[in-house]
């Protein structure tokens, strides 16, 4: 996936566009851009639902021929996904109990 991010018809590109694994350290880098951000993040988002996922993340952060920058997003990112579905987790285990 080539990114273009210097105007919004190009955002808007971004946002549309289905984004694969080969396709995380550039969105990675991406979501680090306040203009790029947003659909940097949906792009993860949906990507994070698909299987390899979250091993895909490991193998980034590990890889040291990656960009510094690539890896600590990696890293942050595995980080902020295992806290939102573990919080998810304990709140339907918490609905499950009172049933």
């Amino acid at each position: 996936m080539t990114l273009f991010l210097q105007s919004d018809s190009h955002l808007d590109a971004l946002s549309n566009i289905l984004a694969t694994m080969s396709d995380i350290p550039a969105l990675l880098l991406a979501s680090l851009n306040p203009e790029t951000r947003k659909p940097a993040e949906q792009s993860l988002s949906a990507l994070s639902a698909q299987q390899g996922f979250i091993p895909h993340l490991v193998q980034l952060f590990l890889d040291t021929t990656q960009d510094r920058a690539v890896r600590l997003s990696a890293s942050v990112y595995l980080k902020n996904l295992v806290k939102l579905r573990w919080e998810e987790v304990s709140i339907s285990r918490q609905y499950d109990t009172s049933l």
